[in-house]
């Protein structure tokens, strides 16, 4: 869901006028047809939203827009829409939706030249043009919105046109952020250059100017940590997207913001010297040493560079972590170095390390996470596989300690955070502290974790995960609390989280939870397949795809993607055992549904429902009539259609097959 749409988010905002209801217009109508193409499809007229149904219609409008005035032939405009069909049956299908689009939008919009078509530029707005202009309210926002969001045809000629649209837009969008960005910076607006400046990177990630820029405004504001951090960003996304290396410019940034240290002595080469006691930063900050070769053998160790590169770059992808890149880290081989000196030489909080040994029979790679602080052992995990297909085994690996890692770094750093005084927690450490609280699903805890995650985004009022998080506690409030207004502020963090930085996969993650459970799939589809791309390594994001498949009818894909998680993650969360029953439960596997129930290890919403519903399919009453008295006992008015109304289900007839089995378990209608 693109920001520019952020209003019109939740269900029963702006609704939908139908044109029948808007009186038609004139050629030379006062009011003008406003179209807005950057993010989801709409049309206006006035204060109205006009609804122009149908993909092809929504397609033909937009054509005719970019940009209005400009004549296409009807043989033209029936070929891109309709090419794969004869041409008079084409001609007859464009005549169609010319005239509902001229029903909707009124006379005069859709002008004809002879044989060509166009849109007269005096009766339409398009919200394309402002941005091309740079001017107006669209340029302002340039970045938040996809070209025709969401919307394929699968006609090869319109889609080769579309593509090569969004290419144009993401290319001058880039272009506009980056010009405004140094605009409100030369001005003083940090915090409003920053925003534009990851705006600039979450479409453009090689841009080294972009990099630079936002390493320049954290140092402006004393955030030398995050300012560094985002160098290493920029080195990994140069080395990935363009292969290069940085300019010299962007290394002499980075080397001043490195360098000035009250430690280092006179005449040093460059590393810095022996420190005092170091103190653990406000977030996780990591590096991963090349994984050792235990083979003995000569040019054996490029599967444990390799296996400790791809950890490095999977483990970027998470917000939360400022992971030190692979440059500096393989500067360091050949150096037999304790943690703690490796923890003071990179000012890191932890070491990753490991060895790898090959025979023709197994592959066996250990993994430690360590302690820089102290030198101990946070985690360790042995890795056996297969080396019949060794790059196949090598993502493995990397996927698992990933997905691994990211929770024991979470888990280490908590009770870190525990043993502070509230008084001098970080934002990342109430951060912690609010999804400890959130997860135990007490009022008292509820009202701790509002608390913890609203003090981490007054510590840090550019925290994006703070807002995200934020939302969710408000958003269980709602189990506790009626309060009609808990919804709007629910929506309105989740806001901020995505204006803060829609690049960040956990926000779209959370943002795609919310609108599955809004039952609004379209979004939750988008949020969701944006989050699984930026970080194809969160347990969380592939379990979310699993629901997000089953709740969409394909609960075979919903079933792997769940599995996939579990796989990921062994230290997986208690909810992904519902949702692997839920997969397995609409494909009619009851006897494993039952047992997937059985193995969650603590109760989560919902699960009293499927159980229910699946004794019951199993034919096992009484203990199906069980469960309904325990449902009962929580909420005793519940029916069957209570508990399923919320089941965001896109198919009726999913939530008809699970209300049926609690009728069968005993329940009422």
């Amino acid at each position: 869901m693109p920001t520019g749409s952020k209003a019109r988010d939740h269900a029963g905002v702006n609704p939908r006028v139908h044109a029948a209801s808007i009186p038609r217009q004139s050629p030379l109508a006062t009011r003008r047809v406003k179209v807005c193409l950057l993010g989801p499809f709409k049309v206006e007229a006035g204060d109205r939203p006009l609804e122009v149904t149908g993909k092809k219609a929504r397609a033909l409008l937009a054509y005719l827009a970019v940009p209005s005035g400009r004549r296409h032939s009807r043989e033209h405009l029936a070929g891109l829409l309709w090419g794969a069909m004869g041409e008079e049956r084409a001609r007859h299908n464009l005549r169609q939706c010319v005239s509902a689009l001229r029903r909707a939008l009124g006379e005069g919009v859709i002008a004809a030249d002879g044989d060509a078509l166009y849109l007269d530029p005096r009766a339409v707005e398009v919200d394309v043009a402002s941005l091309e202009s740079g001017e107006g309210d669209v340029a302002r926002r340039a970045g938040q919105d996809e070209f025709l969001e969401g919307l394929s045809l699968r006609e090869d000629p319109f889609d080769e046109w579309l593509a090569d649209q969004r290419a144009r837009l993401r290319r001058l969008t880039c272009d506009r952020l980056a010009e405004t960005a140094a605009e409100r910076a030369a001005a003083g607006a940090v915090d409003d250059a920053m925003e534009l400046a990851r705006r600039q990177l979450a479409l453009d990630p090689a841009s080294e100017e972009g990099h630079r820029l936002l390493m320049e405004l954290y140092a402006r504001c004393g955030r030398r940590p995050a300012a560094i951090r985002q160098y290493e960003i920029c080195l990994e996304a140069l080395q990935r997207h363009l292969g290069v290396a940085p300019s010299v410019e962007t290394v002499r940034l980075y080397e001043s913001l490195r360098n000035p240290r009250p430690h280092r002595e006179a005449g040093s080469t460059g590393t810095p010297g022996p420190a005092g006691p170091r103190v653990r930063s406000d977030r996780p900050s990591i590096v991963v040493l090349k994984f050792v070769s235990l083979d003995g053998g000569v040019g054996q160790d490029y599967f444990g560079i390799g296996i400790a590169e791809d950890i490095t770059t999977a483990l970027s992808r998470f917000g939360s972590l400022f992971v030190i890149s692979p440059v500096t880290a393989y500067a360091l081989r050949g150096r037999e170095q304790e943690a703690r000196q490796i923890g003071r030489e990179l000012g890191v909080d932890y070491v990753v390390r490991g060895t790898v040994r090959r025979s023709d029979e197994l592959v066996r790679v250990t993994a430690h996470l360590v302690d820089a602080l102290t030198g101990g052992d946070v985690w360790a995990h042995q890795y056996d596989a297969d080396p019949s297909k060794i790059f196949k085994v090598q993502d493995e690996i990397v996927q698992t300690l990933v997905a691994t890692l990211v929770g024991r770094l979470e888990v280490d750093s908590l009770k870190h955070a525990r043993r502070k005084s509230p008084e001098s927690l970080a934002a990342y450490d109430c951060f912690l502290r609010g999804k400890d609280y959130h997860h135990r699903r007490t009022l008292e805890d509820n009202t701790r974790s509002i608390a913890m995650f609203e003090r981490a985004a007054a510590i840090d009022p550019t925290y994006a995960l703070a807002y995200a998080w934020l939302a969710c506690a408000l958003y269980q409030r709602t189990f506790f609390d009626p309060d009609p207004a808990l919804p709007a502020r629910c929506l309105e963090q989740v806001q901020k989280a995505y204006a803060l930085d829609d690049g960040e996969s956990e926000v779209h993650r959370i943002l795609g939870a919310f609108h599955l459970l809004w039952q609004e799939f379209d979004r939750a589809v988008f949020h969701l397949e944006r989050a699984v791309t930026l970080n194809p390594n969160d347990d969380r994001i592939v379990c979310h795809m699993g629901e997000l498949a089953t709740c969409l009818g394909r609960p075979e894909e919903g079933e792997r993607w769940v599995r996939r998680a579990m796989r990921l993650n062994p230290y997986c969360l208690p909810r992904y055992w519902l949702r692997l029953a839920q997969a397995l439960y609409h494909q009619g596997r009851f006897e494993e549904a039952l047992d997937a129930l059985r193995r969650e290890p603590g109760p989560v919403p919902n699960d009293l429902t499927y159980m229910a519903a699946i004794l019951a399919r199993l034919g096992r009453g009484e203990d199906a009539r069980a469960v309904i008295r325990e449902l009962r006992a929580r909420e005793p008015a519940a029916t069957a259609g209570d508990l399923t109304r919320p089941l965001p289900y896109r198919r009726p007839e999913d939530r008809y097959d699970v209300a049926a089995a609690l009728q069968l378990a005993g329940l009422p209608a």
